[in-house]
């Protein structure tokens, strides 16, 4: 194996290059005075000294007094692998408590919270990362319009479109949100719409994935839940929703 492989094996353990040059020096030579290591290696002397006891640390290389001069002193190579053989298996023994935390987080959702216009823009982007083909909105469309992120609303819409990501959007009606819907096929959305008087949303919401976002443009804050559960849920009320929309809007036409 070249000194490069051996370099790269002990960087994989944890070791600090220069750590690993002072390493293989007490290999190759045994017990050694810290200016013979400092020579060896070309690292000034100070800087042996703390790199050793930092080898110490790691239980990689003890001290040892000869004729009352301190020498150094590295584990053998078998050694060392026994070391973090032992290191290991320790961690093995944590898995099934570390898996056991692992499942408890995942039963509780994932909140972020963004405020003002670069806020919410972020939490738009989001919904640009989606897996599914689709995302489940919300909204008052002129609210939208008429937000601090209006001027961005082309840019997401163009991203969105590249991206083939359906919108299937519940609106509220209004010459904007029908305005929209006639651009259904071009900018790969559907629409369905529900009487503003009675369903006057306030915020928007977006689900997608296992996501579920809300955004008050009037507050200019948004949050972004991540949780199966929720959004299974989410997604199984706007299914409801859409249908009472959908019968809706076939009335107006």
């Amino acid at each position: 194996m070249k000194d490069g492989s051996l370099n790269t094996v002990l960087e994989g353990l944890g070791f600090e290059v220069r750590e690993t040059q002072v390493y293989l020096v007490l290999v190759e030579l045994g017990a050694s005075l810290a200016t013979t290591v400092s020579r060896r290696t070309g690292i000034n002397r100070s800087s042996v000294y703390i790199i050793l006891e930092s080898l110490k640390k790691k239980s990689v290389v003890s001290s040892l007094f000869i004729r009352g001069v301190m020498y150094f002193q590295a584990v053998s190579p078998s050694e060392l692998f026994l070391i973090y053989e032992r290191k290991l298996l320790s961690y093995k023994e944590k898995i099934p408590f570390l898996e056991s935390l692992n499942r408890f987080s995942l039963l509780n959702p994932k909140v972020q919270v963004f405020e003002g216009r670069e806020g919410l823009i972020k939490v738009l982007e989001d919904t640009l990362r989606a897996a599914d083909d689709y995302i489940l909105v919300y909204a008052d469309v002129t609210e939208v319009i008429n937000s601090s992120i209006s001027d961005f609303l082309p840019t997401y819409i163009k991203r969105r479109i590249e991206k083939k990501l359906i919108v299937k959007g519940i609106f509220c009606d209004s010459p904007d949100s029908l305005h929209f819907k006639s651009r259904e096929s071009s900018e790969l959305r559907e629409v369905n719409l529900l009487p503003r008087d009675l369903f006057p949303f306030e915020n928007e919401i977006n689900i997608y994935d296992n996501k579920f976002s809300m955004v008050s443009y009037k507050d200019d804050i948004g949050v972004i839940i991540e949780s199966e559960s929720i959004a299974n849920t989410q997604k199984m009320i706007f299914n409801i929703c859409w249908e009472f929309a959908k019968n809706y809007t076939n009335s107006k036409s």
